[in-house]
């Protein structure tokens, strides 16, 4: 991917223990449905078995280096 000059930070959460499928799957549902200013974005996941993860948008967290 070309560089643009802009920058990008994520937010990764990772699931571990013995129901991580269930509960992925029970969080990504939620997340899929809302869109809202206060609430963060989902823009990736990892469907791996050794690292489950869903990826958000690090802008929220990270707002400094945006502006």
């Amino acid at each position: 991917m070309p560089d643009s000059g802009s920058q990008r930070s994520a937010a990764v959460r990772i699931y571990k223990g013995d129901q991580w499928g269930q509960t992925l799957k029970a969080e990504l549902q939620i997340l899929s449905t809302i869109r809202h200013l206060n609430v963060i974005q989902l823009i990736g996941l990892c469907r791996s078995k050794r690292l489950p993860a869903l990826v958000f948008d690090g802008r929220q967290f990270f707002p400094s280096l945006f502006q």
